[in-house]
């Protein structure tokens, strides 16, 4: 990226995540004994446990997100899980890519587009 002042440099690299699960259910209490991991209450709240986490989407949506050593556990808790409860998992980890941007221009480089003030966040 170049801006007016001179150059200003924004490294860019591939983040590589196991797997992602896009799960609904109706009772998130009953999910954290099976998962290893509490489900936040809250919209836009991320929860970190060990190699696993979870972000909470809407009021029965979370993207579980587990490191690729983890994946085959995650797959196994949610199975033993829906015997247990009603439940949608769905394997969403070819859906999307992740990217890591480093490097003093990044806040501006992201305001271009998006509306927020993504620094003051």
């Amino acid at each position: 990226m170049t801006t007016t002042g001179g150059a200003t440099e924004v490294k860019v690299r591939d983040l590589t995540i196991g797997s992602r699960i896009s799960l609904r259910l109706g009772d998130p209490a009953s999910a954290a004994s099976s998962l290893g991991l509490a489900l936040p209450a809250c919209i836009d709240r991320r929860a970190v446990t060990g190699g696993r986490s979870a972000l909470c989407l809407g009021p029965d949506e979370w993207l579980i997100e587990a490191a690729g050593d983890a994946a085959a556990a995650l797959s196994a808790a949610l199975a033993g899980l829906a015997a247990q409860t009603p439940l949608s998992a769905v394997d969403i980890s070819d859906r999307e890519i992740a990217r890591c941007l480093d490097g003093p221009a990044v806040p501006d480089l992201l305001a271009t587009g998006c509306p927020l003030d993504l620094a003051r966040m």
